[in-house]
């Protein structure tokens, strides 16, 4: 599909007349001579454009996109745009001489979804009501709501067919949502003598004589990739308090030098999340709340990260003392790192639970320091999403932290696509102690 733009836009500079190509059915690219400084290339009139839309009449077109409008500079996404694959074209596109536009119907994407939902067994249905153009995909009883229109848009302006952008930007919910089907089903069945039932489509909820016994997300233990094999089952199931063996209620169930998912050496660590998104109840962590946000003690092995759950022995004070101990041995995998743009004195750091550091100035300054990066003076950091912040010398703009937040949930998406609630915390910090934690950058 690219090569198919940068070939028109070869074939517009040897002819000088507007370009239009079907690159598959409902589906058409063109290039034609720009305006330079045209708030809206759409509106304007243009009657060869006119004539090329009126041959193709026997589609019904509903998308009109230019690729370098001012329009389609505010969409919520930035990575492989056309300046990553148009090559010798971008600045021609970029000064206004050249425009790029896309002419799709949207029931075509709608189609490629169908399609990969069918191959999956998952139920889809798609609503389109005003602004709306989404999708909630059904699999036995749980269920998860997909932005379609975020998507199609993002699949044209990225150069992609219909096809290729379901499988891109569709997918990886599916994926989540069948692993969380697989993990209620061997829940459920290792817990014959509890009701177990789904509510708000992933929240697997546990019912004894008494009542509810525990609310539990299972799209958060899938974006953890737990996976759902036999020991990854009894680890879940030490997790939420349950004997994997008996199906009954544990009264010690976690020990904290232990993982309970793998059985490897395991020490506390400490996370942040919105409240709002945490999946249960947070009464039921041990924890504590900061205005909108939850602070709460983890069981972090190399391979797991799981929320210790409340028991009589396991006070604030005990998990606190534990994770002090253990910070010298806390280990985070650094997968990714980049400049800031926009000409910002900083960085992006993405890695599991990343976020949560802005929790811990000495594990940061590690990290900076593994990049051989400064660590003197006042830095301003960032939670943006659970697995990731940015680090300044400056306060960043609400503006300009809204263009970074969209470049990393790009980047986040097929990294950790259960873990994009956004996190939305900042703290002005000093390197004054030394830095603790060991740092293994991913590459």
């Amino acid at each position: 599909m690219r090569a198919g733009w940068r070939w028109l836009c070869k074939r517009f500079q040897r002819e000088q007349t507007l370009q239009l190509e079907e690159v598959e059915p409902g589906y058409f690219i063109g290039v034609r001579r720009g305006v330079p400084n045209d708030p809206d290339p759409a509106g304007r009139e243009d009657e060869a454009l006119q004539y090329v839309f009126s041959r193709h009449r026997e589609h019904n077109f509903d998308t009109l996109e230019f690729l370098g409008s001012p329009e389609a500079s505010q969409y919520p996404f930035e990575a492989e745009r056309y300046g990553d694959w148009l090559g010798p074209w971008v600045q021609v596109v970029q000064s206004g001489d050249l425009e790029l536009f896309a002419l799709a119907d949207s029931d075509r994407f709608v189609q490629a979804v169908e399609e990969l939902c069918e191959i999956r067994d998952v139920v889809p249905q798609f609503c389109r009501e005003d602004d709306t153009f989404n999708v909630r995909v059904t699999l036995g009883e749980l269920a998860l709501t997909i932005d379609l229109g975020f998507l199609f848009l993002r699949g044209l302006h990225t150069g992609r067919s219909h096809m290729s952008a379901a499988r891109d930007f569709v997918v990886p919910s599916l994926d989540a949502l069948a692993a969380a089907h697989d993990l209620y089903g061997i829940l459920s069945a290792r817990l014959p003598t509890y009701e177990t039932r789904i509510e708000d489509g992933a929240i697997l909820v546990v019912l004894g004589d008494e009542g509810s016994i525990g609310r539990w997300n299972l799209l958060n233990f899938v974006g953890l990739e737990l996976g759902v094999g036999s020991r990854q089952a009894e680890g879940i199931m030490r997790l939420i308090g349950f004997d994997p063996n008996t199906g009954q209620r544990l009264e010690n169930p976690v020990t904290l030098d232990t993982c309970v998912v793998c059985g490897e050496p395991a020490r506390v660590g400490k996370v942040l999340r919105p409240t709002a998104a945490l999946g249960v109840d947070p009464r039921t962590l041990v924890g504590v709340p900061i205005g909108d946000h939850t602070v709460y003690y983890t069981l972090d092995c190399p391979t797991h990260s799981i929320p210790v759950q409340q028991q009589p022995d396991f006070s604030l004070a005990k998990l606190e003392e534990r994770y002090v101990e253990g910070l010298g041995d806390a280990r985070f995998h650094l997968v990714h790192q980049e400049q800031l743009s926009d000409g910002l004195a900083g960085a992006l750091i993405v890695g599991f639970d990343a976020g949560s550091l802005v929790l811990e100035p000495r594990r940061i300054k590690g990290i900076l320091e593994l990049l051989d990066r400064p660590t003197d003076g006042d830095f301003f950091v960032y939670g943006l999403y659970p697995d990731a912040f940015i680090i300044a010398h400056k306060p960043i703009a609400s503006q300009q932290r809204r263009r970074i937040g969209i470049r990393t949930r790009e980047l986040l998406e097929p990294l950790f696509p259960g873990r994009l609630q956004p996190l939305d915390i900042a703290r002005k910090i000093q390197f004054d102690e030394a830095s603790m934690g060991q740092v293994e950058h991913q590459t």
